[in-house]
């Protein structure tokens, strides 16, 4: 049996939570990638609200537009 981390744990079962039809406000980082996890995996009509102001769409294209923050 395969073992997980932590963090892919979170990841998965926070995707889990999303269904089809959800619309979710995302932030960057884990949460961003478990909304990506859900709307491939089990909920396609989900609407991913970013918090960059980037509304749904393509989830490769959205992180293709994400900027990290200024320093």
């Amino acid at each position: 049996m395969a073992e997980y981390s932590a963090t892919e744990m979170m990841v998965v079962a926070v995707a889990r939570r999303l269904r089809d039809g959800d619309a979710v406000f995302v932030r960057i980082g884990l949460p961003f990638l478990a909304a990506i996890l859900a709307k491939r995996t089990h909920a396609l009509g989900a609407v991913l609200l970013c918090e960059s102001g980037i509304g749904d769409g393509d989830p490769a294209r959205l992180l293709a537009r994400l900027k990290p923050p200024r320093g």
